[in-house]
């Protein structure tokens, strides 16, 4: 039973999460897909960041043990991301700026398969 329900949050969570990410309004700090492009502007590869934010995570939180793979059999739980080039403009943790050339907008979700229509 323990087992059922673990899956069932996490799937939860993972649902909420992607919501969360996809409905957003783009602010200057604290998205996902914002995070994301920070780690672009400090010089990561595109592949680099998408692991950091799906694989790696996978791999640290348990809630997450069976997200971060587009293998068969995986969840079809996806976020999107549109990456746009330009001028764009970071806050850090201290209030600072950072500057960067890439940007990751939210562009869809799937879950369970089925692609989410925006609110």
């Amino acid at each position: 039973m323990g087992h059922r329900r673990r899956n069932h949050e996490s799937r939860l969570l993972a649902r909420y999460v992607l919501h969360r990410l996809e409905h957003q309004q783009p602010h200057n700090w604290g998205d996902l897909p914002n995070c994301m492009s920070k780690l672009l502007g400090y010089g990561m590869t595109l592949r680099e960041a998408i692991a950091r934010a799906t694989l790696n995570a996978s791999r640290i939180f348990p809630v997450f043990n069976d997200r971060g793979t587009l293998n068969v059999g995986a969840p079809a739980d996806l976020a999107l991301l549109e990456l746009r080039e330009g001028h764009f403009e970071f806050l850090d943790n201290f209030k600072g700026t950072i500057t960067g050339r890439q940007r990751l907008f939210p562009s869809a979700t799937v879950l369970a398969g089925k692609r989410i229509p925006r609110a």
